[in-house]
């Protein structure tokens, strides 16, 4: 269902595995899919509204996943992240990227 990639993550949902970002060596995404083992069965989910992103912090809130962070070149680095609904299938927008002292 996804293109290959590595630095991707991985979140447990209680039903379902969504996968999300990562890199390819050629490029870095913002999609993923979700698996559902007791189905056995794959889908797609929506891009993100941020950036494309690998080796950013992904965890379950018990209702939404949560990304934040992480990079999509390996000198360029995300301070921004977005909330992901598995039930309606929609993401969410969190905070505006925040720049460290280094980026400027």
């Amino acid at each position: 269902p996804l293109k290959g990639r590595h630095y991707h993550s991985a979140t447990w949902t209680g039903s379902e595995v969504v996968f999300f970002g990562g890199y390819n060596y050629h490029r870095s995404f913002r999609d993923g899919a979700a698996y559902d083992p007791a189905l056995d069965s794959w889908r797609r989910i929506p891009r993100a509204p941020v950036g494309a992103r690998f080796l950013h912090g992904a965890l379950w809130t018990g209702t939404k996943l949560l990304v934040f962070g992480g990079t999509e070149a390996w000198r360029m680095s995300h301070g921004d992240g977005a909330l992901f609904d598995p039930v309606t299938n929609q993401w969410e927008r969190l905070v505006p990227e925040i720049r460290s002292a280094s980026d400027r």
